[in-house]
């Protein structure tokens, strides 16, 4: 929320579950690529398809993460009820 991403740990993940919605009440959900930013390069993680999704990222080594969302459709996507969790991986 303070717009430094999240410090992630060995074992830690992400998790990122949210609703989006259309404009003009648009049935089909939108396209949206989710991924992260580390380092300054992007990393894709995946092109959902969902009114309701749920992702978890999963990162390769320690370090300071954000996340990112892109918009793949025409038109505008809101994105409600959202919440991210920084979790820990069961060993």
């Amino acid at each position: 929320s303070d717009g430094n991403g999240w410090s992630i740990n060995v074992n830690e993940k992400l998790k990122f579950k949210f609703q989006q919605e259309r404009i003009d009440n648009l049935k089909k959900a939108g396209t949206l690529e989710v991924g992260y930013i580390y380092e300054g390069e992007i990393f894709m993680k995946d092109t959902l398809k969902q009114k309701e999704s749920e992702i978890e990222l999963d990162f390769s080594e320690p370090g300071k993460y954000a996340l990112y969302l892109k918009n793949l459709s025409s038109d505008r996507i809101i994105i409600s009820n959202g919440t991210l969790n920084k979790i820990q991986e069961e060993k």
